[in-house]
């Protein structure tokens, strides 16, 4: 399923400030079902549990945050130090 860039607001119903990856697979995943729409994204910020989940990333992400500790703590630590104030349209 490759879902069109109106149909992937209509589910995420707003599009996110940061995605949390916890796998390489689960970052490969997510980048494959958004596919050709993963421009949608450019202004989110992807937080990954490790260099190896990190380094699965194809873009276009704002940037991508790596968690200090590879962990659900880590995570919100690196989620919490992020300046995710981007306007909401």
């Amino acid at each position: 399923m490759n879902p069109d860039a109106d149909g992937l607001r209509q589910v995420l119903k707003a599009l996110p400030d940061a995605v949390l990856f916890y796998s390489a697979r689960t970052a490969s995943c997510f980048e494959a079902m958004v596919g050709k729409n993963l421009a949608i994204l450019a202004d989110a910020t992807a937080v990954a549990l490790s260099g190896k989940v990190a380094a699965s990333l194809k873009g276009p992400w704002r940037r991508i945050a790596q968690s200090a500790t590879p962990d659900e703590a880590g995570m919100l630590k690196a989620l919490e130090t992020l300046n995710l104030s981007r306007k909401r349209a």
